[in-house]
């Protein structure tokens, strides 16, 4: 049961009115497909969570929601994105797009990520 706060909250999703930088995420990762199974079955959903990040996210959210069970709902994703940018210090679009693709060392391999976050800014900009 997922609890009062955390129901309205939903309804209303994370602080972060911006979702144009998880909706293109989204789009880089399962291209839009609420349903995706990427990396061999270890990725899941809108986003392409593994388990790993989910348990950072929801630890950090303070909630206990059960990866199998909500992996699969584009509200909930977006809750475990925003809550794990916050827990690795990720602020601006870019910033959440490198750690998402990148975990949590994702500083010390800003490199590695350029060609991710340049498809999530052309995402980004083609709808603007």
């Amino acid at each position: 049961m997922i609890p009062t706060i955390f129901a309205i909250a939903l309804l209303t999703g994370p602080a972060d009115p911006d979702r144009s930088v998880f909706d293109a995420i989204c789009m880089v990762e399962s291209g839009g497909d609420d349903y995706a199974v990427g990396d061999g079955g270890r990725s899941r959903g809108p986003a392409q969570c593994g388990k790993l990040a989910w348990q950072d996210a929801i630890e950090w959210g303070g909630v206990d929601w059960d990866y199998d069970t909500f992996v699969w709902s584009r509200e909930h994703c977006r809750w475990i994105f925003e809550w794990y940018c916050q827990r690795w210090g990720a602020v601006t679009a870019e910033e959440k797009a490198r750690c998402w693709n990148n975990g949590p060392r994702w500083r010390r391999k800003y490199v590695k990520t350029d060609g991710y976050w340049r498809r999530v800014r052309n995402l980004m900009e083609a709808v603007q």
